[in-house]
């Protein structure tokens, strides 16, 4: 974590990038003692997550490798932990982007962390 990269997320703060925030979602995945982007859930709420998650991983995977543009950053479809992790810089920053293209995956977020301060917020253009 490189105070830099802290600054430059701090001077565009909807850009949808927080490496902060972005570490402390690998702290929270591993809380449960694997590094697989599923944090600790209530067990009743796991399946749910699964499903969703490696099915809007799949589909986001799919994108990538294809060529296609994605709203969410690339780095994501690197493995099941950096698709939480970047997910959650999504939620935190720029939650609108989230909820357009992967509307299982903010749902997931929004219930595991609460709203985003960001929400119903659209992007601001220069």
């Amino acid at each position: 974590l490189s105070w830099a990269d802290v600054q430059a997320d701090i001077a565009d703060p909807q850009a949808g990038f927080c490496v902060a925030v972005h570490e402390m979602a690998h702290k929270i995945d591993v809380l449960d003692g694997a590094l697989d982007g599923t944090p600790p859930l209530p067990r009743d709420w796991q399946r749910q997550w699964a499903r969703d998650f490696q099915r809007s991983y799949d589909a986001f995977c799919a994108r990538v490798d294809a060529g296609r543009d994605t709203a969410i950053d690339p780095y994501a479809a690197e493995a099941p932990e950096e698709f939480f992790a970047v997910a959650t810089e999504y939620h935190f920053s720029a939650p609108h982007l989230l909820e357009r293209d992967m509307p299982e995956v903010a749902a997931h977020l929004r219930r595991f962390y609460g709203p985003s301060p960001f929400a119903g917020q659209a992007l601001q253009q220069p």
